[in-house]
């Protein structure tokens, strides 16, 4: 089974090499195929079993960046 979930605010970091999972210290490079565009303001990450302490996301949904 796998879900999703919204982050919390600074759950999700930039990074120069990507972005940072702080609960876990994951980095998921920019160019990852795991990383989706938000269709709203908030970050969304999902996991097997919605497990927010899994080391390995199976997907990042990624907010906009304002300009």
């Amino acid at each position: 089974m796998t879900d999703c979930w919204q982050e919390k605010d600074g759950a999700i970091l930039e990074t120069p090499n990507g972005y940072r999972v702080i609960t876990t210290g994951e980095l998921i490079a920019y160019g990852d195929s795991r990383i989706k565009p938000s269709k709203d303001q908030f970050f969304h990450r999902c996991t097997v079993g919605a497990d927010p302490k899994a080391r390995r996301s199976i997907c990042l949904y990624v907010p906009p960046r304002s300009l």
